[in-house]
């Protein structure tokens, strides 16, 4: 019995639309990314976003969500839904009080900022990010894997 009222459950909980859930604020992001914010003017939003596309292997190796920032426009790398609060919640809590452009931030997967630069030098951010003790333990996994 108890196993049919399972399996009922499941079924119920499938069939019922999926509710979308937009991102307003990066803590929903915490423990399974880590962040590249990158706030720029937006004649170097194109050559930013450009470079984080070209990296896409290592990008989507470390586990990296990137949001670009311009004045008006929000680019990124994240599949969901983006809440219509996002922008204004980054540049309120993550651009450094003088707003200056441009601005790189890396946040860990445990939300604490990480590495803060006036340019986008990847590999900088790679090395900096797999010094992190919880991508050693990544890097160590895909090698017990392979």
């Amino acid at each position: 019995m108890l196993k049919h009222g399972i399996t009922g459950l499941a079924l119920l909980l499938v069939s019922l639309p999926a509710r979308s859930v937009s991102l307003d604020h990066l803590d929903a992001l915490s423990w399974s990314s880590r962040l590249i914010l990158a706030f720029v003017d937006a004649q170097a939003s194109q050559r930013y976003r450009d470079q984080l596309e070209n990296t896409l292997a290592d990008v989507e190796d470390r586990h990296i969500i990137w949001f670009v920032i311009s004045e008006r426009e929000l680019d990124t790398n994240y599949t969901g839904e983006i809440g219509p609060n996002l922008h204004a919640n980054l540049t309120r809590q993550w651009m450094d009080r003088r707003g200056a452009r441009p601005q790189v931030v890396l946040i860990g997967k445990d939300g604490d900022e990480k590495l803060r630069s006036d340019s986008l030098d990847l590999l900088t951010i790679f090395d900096v990010i797999d010094q992190m003790p919880m991508r050693q333990y990544e890097m160590k996994l895909q090698r017990e894997a392979n």
